[in-house]
């Protein structure tokens, strides 16, 4: 299937074209698109920022994974921006969601006398329990985060697996027997002040360039093959097919020739 989702906000925006199908806030929550969010060569990047007990300040796009797949894999750039949470409070930033609308998956951060700490964890079915890859330090800086999940073989084995990295390396402690099965039917994806924000907590973190696959292919960070500065190449033309059409460009013109979108001419990560 490929890539499932693939967000930038380089429009300025956070909803239409590479963007999300809507966006959640409650409370004092907020969330845009802001320049000073951008962390992968891109022209806009997504500031969130919470005051209060309960606040939520999210995107939300619709997926699915495929009947047939096996593994997703989910990359972001998340920024704490000295976020102030208090000591051991934590809250979640980035949510797959099932069909029963359960946190199927999600990462969170969290504050460890000082220290901002991440973590990754997964719903194993037969445990009824949440498996988690452990608190990890990280540094108050941009970061590339990308969540592995491994599907188990059957409905009563214990071998899906959860693996996270931050800035290309494995962190904390990969579990690989997981019995994770039965709610391998996610169809929503969460990112922002999702879930668990405490009173004390306050402040704008951001995050950016959120992409989602589920053909077992490493995302890692960002790259222009190129070698052109994205801020630039997105003021001329930034033209893809992930729709399986030729709809993103003004017209077409064949005359007895044919054009149409190809998923083998896919030559860029795409689809088509």
């Amino acid at each position: 299937m490929g890539n499932v989702a693939y967000i930038t906000h380089d429009n300025g925006h956070l909803t239409g074209y590479d963007g999300w199908d809507s966006t959640t806030t409650s409370g004092s929550g907020a969330i845009a698109a802001s320049t000073a969010a951008l962390m992968a060569g891109t022209t806009y990047g997504a500031a969130v920022t919470v005051a209060a007990a309960s606040d939520t300040a999210y995107g939300t796009v619709d997926i699915s994974a495929a009947a047939s797949s096996t593994d997703v894999r989910l990359r972001l750039y998340f920024d704490p921006n000295s976020v102030t949470i208090p000591t051991t409070k934590d809250f979640v930033f980035a949510s797959l969601i099932d069909s029963a609308s359960a946190e199927y998956a999600y990462i969170a951060v969290k504050n460890n006398a000082g220290t901002f700490q991440i973590n990754a964890l997964v719903y194993d079915d037969g445990k009824g329990t949440n498996e988690s890859v452990g608190w990890t330090n990280i540094t108050d800086a941009p970061h590339v985060v990308e969540l592995h999940l491994q599907k188990a073989a059957t409905n009563v084995s214990s071998d899906g697996e959860i693996h996270l990295w931050v800035d290309g390396a494995v962190i904390g402690t990969s579990q690989t027997d997981v019995d994770l099965f039965d709610n391998w039917d996610w169809d929503t994806l969460d990112i922002g002040a999702v879930s668990g924000v405490d009173a004390s907590t306050s402040g704008t973190f951001y995050f950016d360039q959120v992409c989602i696959n589920d053909d077992d292919h490493t995302i890692g960070p960002w790259r222009n093959p190129f070698g052109v500065n994205r801020a630039v190449r997105d003021y001329l033309v930034d033209i893809d097919h992930s729709d399986g059409t030729l709809d993103a460009w003004t017209e077409t013109t064949s005359g007895s020739g044919a054009l149409a979108a190809s998923a083998a001419a896919a030559m860029a990560g795409t689809d088509y």
